[in-house]
């Protein structure tokens, strides 16, 4: 898989990520979420957020990039690029202290949370947990 390709794939990780947030927030549900307390239906939103942060853009990016790009991937390898790019923009985000200036805190959390999925993947693909120096290689 060419580098271009991969990063193109992290790139609209985060696109879909974003979309997800701005989802979320135009439902006002980041308000919703601070007033509640306990299960509940803003409990099961707030869940249903953070599953899709996590799950959708490599659900939706695998097929795409098949059928579309024309990359030999898989999920795994998805979820690979994804949590990379998470990571690029978290290092980013923490640099820049942009959680200061804005005072959105989305992104918190994701370094563990990143940490976290990764090994419930692991889990359930029942493969080790590596980490692959040649994700975004410069071969072809």
């Amino acid at each position: 898989m060419k580098k271009g390709k991969k990063i193109f794939v992290g790139f609209l990780a985060i696109l879909i990520f974003v979309g997800i947030v701005a989802l979320f927030a135009a439902l006002d549900f980041d308000n919703k979420w601070n007033e509640s307390s306990g299960f509940g239906l803003n409990w099961a939103a707030l869940v249903s957020f953070r599953l899709m942060l996590y799950g959708l853009p490599a659900i939706i990016l695998t097929p795409f990039s098949k059928k579309i790009l024309k990359m030999e991937t898989d999920i795994k390898e998805q979820y690979q690029i994804q949590f990379i790019a998470y990571t690029v923009v978290k290092i980013l985000w923490d640099i820049l202290a942009v959680d200061f200036i804005t005072g959105i805190e989305v992104l918190s959390y994701i370094d563990t949370s990143v940490i976290v999925v990764s090994l419930f993947l692991t889990l359930i693909l029942k493969e080790k947990t590596m980490i692959n120096p040649n994700i975004i290689s410069t071969e072809e």
